[in-house]
């Protein structure tokens, strides 16, 4: 199961983020977009290149050694491009993992 190795949670309406530190060399994310959300392939990959697009912006100043997983939820869908970025970026910033912290 994926998020054995994952513990702290944050989530609203519009994601769920399981995250932890690892001894890894760099930092790593994934995008979960699931099937229940009732969308084609298509759709789902969409998605996850808005998510991987606003995250990219930020990956350099996470920590060493930080696994993220982000599950996109339904309301994210139908959600505007500027409430979306908000809210990821929100959730990103709550778990404070930039090295700089």
């Amino acid at each position: 199961m994926l998020f054995t190795e994952f513990t702290p949670t944050v989530s609203d309406r519009f994601f769920h983020i399981n995250y932890s530190l690892q001894s890894q060399d760099r930092p790593q994310f994934v995008v979960i977009t699931p099937k229940k959300l009732g969308l084609n392939a298509v759709q789902r990959n969409r998605i996850q290149r808005r998510v991987y697009a606003l995250v990219r912006g930020h990956y350099s100043s996470w920590t060493v050694g930080v696994r993220i997983a982000i599950v996109v939820k339904k309301a994210a869908i139908d959600s505007s491009a500027e409430k979306f970025r908000d809210h990821l970026l929100e959730l990103l910033s709550s778990i404070n993992i930039s090295q700089h912290a």
